[in-house]
């Protein structure tokens, strides 16, 4: 079947009380089409009166337990330059030497043209093409990279 996967980052309230507060990373699939039924029936899976009692309508696996942090980032470029050097070259005709143009609020750095590892959250344009799971599990520190490509 065509699914809809996703991974959930959710509060783990199976810790014991008195420990720090938890996290647990969550994968999910939801049934879109269904292509094994035949083609005179609905491929979009059954509705919810047809499906036997208990038949889950999602399926959830819990991949990691009990995380005293997890958080998520992106690879890419800072949304901040998108059109601010534009806007810079347009408002000063006569610019100083890049190097000697000391960084003015609202202005980009150049750590910002550069793609690097920016907050999930934070404002950004384009494709994201790499996601980083990053977490502390058992005390010990880890990290995972998504790289996210075209189907085929």
């Amino acid at each position: 079947p065509l699914v809809r996967a996703r991974y959930i980052v959710e509060r783990d309230y199976t810790t014991r009380p008195g420990m720090p507060t938890a996290w647990r990373l969550t994968y999910e699939e939801l049934p879109i089409v269904d292509l094994a039924a035949p083609l005179d029936q609905s491929r979009t899976g059954p509705a919810a009166a047809d499906r036997p009692v208990g038949a889950p309508r999602e399926k959830r696996v819990v991949l990691l337990a009990a995380c005293t942090e997890l958080s998520w980032q992106r690879f890419g470029l800072s949304d901040a330059l998108e059109n601010a050097d534009a806007a810079q070259d347009e408002a000063d005709p006569n610019p100083e030497p890049k190097a000697a143009v000391r960084p003015h609020p609202g202005r980009p750095s150049d750590q910002d043209k550069q793609p690097a590892w920016r907050e999930l959250d934070a404002a950004f344009r384009g494709r994201t093409r790499a996601i980083r799971l990053t977490g502390t599990l058992e005390q010990q520190e880890f990290s995972c990279i998504l790289i996210i490509g075209d189907s085929r």
